[in-house]
């Protein structure tokens, strides 16, 4: 290989490893406080759907904010998903109705797939994979 060749191949690498961490680092930064009623991080209406509200934090912007609401309102068993910012604070109120069979396990992967990298319950931080 030439001298050019060896240099554009870096360049385009470090590129690739640039925008890979700060779109890595942008995703991860989700923070969920959760307070516990009755025991359990949801609850159950009337007509038996499960209803989960917490805090978050890390959301950057309302365009960040509105797709994450659009992201999770399409993933399975969410019928309905409402982001509404916190006045005075970064933070915003998550609210989510979900479908009967939404039990413990499921949380697990909600918010992994919401890209949550901390779940703080009842003042206490606990592993996603614990839930």
């Amino acid at each position: 290989m030439n001298m050019k060749t060896k240099v554009f191949s870096l360049a385009i690498i470090s590129l690739f490893l640039f925008f890979t961490s700060v779109s890595f680092a942008q995703n991860n930064g989700l923070s969920v406080s959760i307070t516990k009623i009755n025991n359990s991080i949801y609850s159950v209406n009337d007509a038996g759907k499960h209803i989960i509200t917490f805090e978050i934090s890390g959301i950057e912007s309302q365009r960040h904010a509105d797709n994450l609401s659009k992201s999770m309102s399409g993933y399975r068993g969410v019928e309905e998903f409402k982001l509404t910012p916190i006045e005075g604070t970064n933070n915003w109120k998550a609210t989510g109705v979900l479908y009967k069979y939404a039990k413990d396990d499921y949380f697990k992967y909600f918010f992994k797939f919401m890209k949550v990298s901390e779940v703080i319950i009842d003042n206490n931080k606990v592993l996603i994979e614990n839930l």
